[in-house]
């Protein structure tokens, strides 16, 4: 059976990223508690911490116009046909329900699809970009309608979640389970043009600046052609996916053969691999990185200066003290002299430097109101799980320093960032004070619901939760054309039939 041939990469770099220097607003605080697909659990927290008003709303929604910047050819003529959303709607539908020609050719040159979605720059900061390649994503990609039934059936009976929701919580879990195909060009070239039309010229709230460039719309314009060209189609009759094992809850498992990623190794990949089996903490991620690092380097070293594999054991101490004892006899013992060429780094002066886990410096540990470890924090703090315990011993602290994952402590940040930022814009500062606030913070954490943490820390979080302010706030200008999205959405993906009980 032909196997498909992947076209090499074609990305570009962005090159209009938006500042990141924007002020955070009180007003983006106070919205409601829809939830938001960027992140579940952090708007999860911020609907406990300020619950919504009956009858109070987010954003009043403005007018967005459509303009297609890219003229030329049969983009100028697709244009036409496309004039409207329920024009592109009728097409569509009426493309899946004819059966496909039998002499439809076009290419059997595959580009990868990930490439293909990095074609197009796209700032990482513009509020619209993830809406923007969720849509290009269910409008290029079609859930096997069988498959995706089952599993729907499964995610409402076991996770009391339907099809749509376990998407938007757990996309791998998903993925996983429910193959894609995508569709033959006269299907995915109107579809993937409808998305480009409706979130080429988005308006970011915060910058005010459209979501494509002129660079992007030019590359628009290329994808919109390699698709027309049947580089992106499936091949029928060329499976993409292959069987994996049976889950604990008896769904299929797929393995998708989709893209270059099988054949792009080196150390990152190997890494990446291992972690995601593992799923592994703090005390496992330092263990795992330094046994992969002396696996690593003894390969390199017996392949690159002898051109051979190493074959033997990775023990480090084991080598050294080996190597050592051979060397003492190499004057008595005919073939002692094996190791005489390695560099045993028992003999050298042990370096203070540390790796994985460093202990806190104890001027920012005083700066940020940190206790110290002792035994009497370890009588109080006994409560710890063994991963934090371990954690806040390597860093000399009384509690570990952690993010907010909990939903008590991001409900803590919520409650308090209202009343810094407002502190802060009173006294005509730009910025909240970070550093005070981690102050507060350490000083009233209990090991229990909350433990310590850091000025960047904080930062960091309030950043990831003003571009999701951005993203609702650009969601709700363009919310008229989200909802033709959602209807041509409807089209493309195949409807979930839900079986009668008897």
């Amino acid at each position: 059976m032909d196997r498909p041939v992947l076209i090499g990469n074609s990305m570009t770099s962005d090159e209009d990223s938006c500042s990141d220097d924007s002020n955070m607003d009180l007003n983006l605080f106070l919205s409601n508690n829809e939830a938001d697909v960027l992140d579940i659990e952090m708007l999860e927290a911020f609907s406990h911490a300020f619950p919504k008003k009956q009858g109070e709303t987010q954003i009043s929604a403005s007018s967005f116009v459509w303009r297609t910047a890219v003229k030329n050819g049969h983009i100028e003529q697709l244009d036409r046909v496309l004039s409207s959303a329920s024009d592109t709607i009728t097409i569509l539908q009426n493309l899946i329900n004819s059966p496909q020609t039998s002499n439809e050719n076009y290419q059997r040159i595959k580009k990868d699809l990930f490439h293909s979605f990095q074609m197009v720059p796209t700032s990482l900061n513009h509020g619209a970009q993830p809406l923007y390649l969720r849509a290009l994503r269910d409008h290029m990609m079609r859930w096997d309608p069988d498959i995706r039934n089952v599993v729907d059936e499964t995610c409402r009976h076991v996770f009391n979640l339907t099809f749509d929701q376990m998407l938007i919580r757990h996309p791998r879990w998903i993925a996983e389970r429910t193959p894609r195909h995508v569709p033959q060009p006269s299907i995915l070239v109107p579809a993937i043009q409808f998305v480009f039309k409706t979130f080429g010229n988005a308006i970011d709230a915060t910058t005010k600046q459209p979501l494509f460039s002129q660079l992007a719309w030019k590359k628009a314009e290329a994808v919109i052609e390699l698709a027309r060209q049947g580089y992106l189609s499936d091949i029928e009759g060329v499976p993409m996916y292959e069987r994996a094992q049976m889950d604990k809850y008896g769904l299929q498992k797929w393995i998708c053969l989709r893209g270059t990623n099988n054949v792009e190794g080196g150390p990152h990949g190997d890494i990446y691999r291992k972690f995601a089996a593992l799923n592994a903490g703090p005390r496992l991620t330092v263990n795992c990185l330094q046994d992969h690092r002396s696996w690593y380097n003894l390969q390199a070293f017996a392949k690159h200066l002898y051109g051979v594999d190493w074959e033997y054991h990775h023990n480090l101490g084991l080598i050294n003290r080996t190597a050592f004892l051979l060397n003492y006899l190499a004057d008595v013992m005919d073939g002692a002299s094996s190791y005489s060429q390695r560099v045993n780094g028992d003999l050298y002066e042990k370096t203070t430097e540390q790796f994985g886990i460093c202990r806190v410096p104890d001027g920012l540990r005083t700066r940020l109101c940190m206790e110290p470890y002792s035994e009497h924090a370890a009588t109080v703090f006994c409560k710890l799980s063994a991963s934090d315990d371990w954690l806040h011993r390597c860093q000399g602290l009384a509690l570990p320093v952690l993010p907010p994952t909990t939903l008590p402590a991001q409900q803590y940040f919520f409650s308090q960032i209202c009343d810094f930022a407002a502190a802060d814009s009173a006294d005509g500062k730009k910025h909240i004070d970070w550093e005070a606030f981690a102050c507060q913070w350490n000083q009233t954490a209990d090991g229990k619901d909350r433990v310590y943490i850091t000025a960047e820390v904080l930062a960091a979080y309030g950043k990831t939760w003003d571009k999701a302010n951005n993203i609702r706030a650009s969601q709700e200008l363009i919310s008229g054309e989200l909802d033709d999205i959602q209807r041509t959405k409807e089209v493309l993906q195949p409807l979930i039939c839900h079986s009668q009980p008897s």
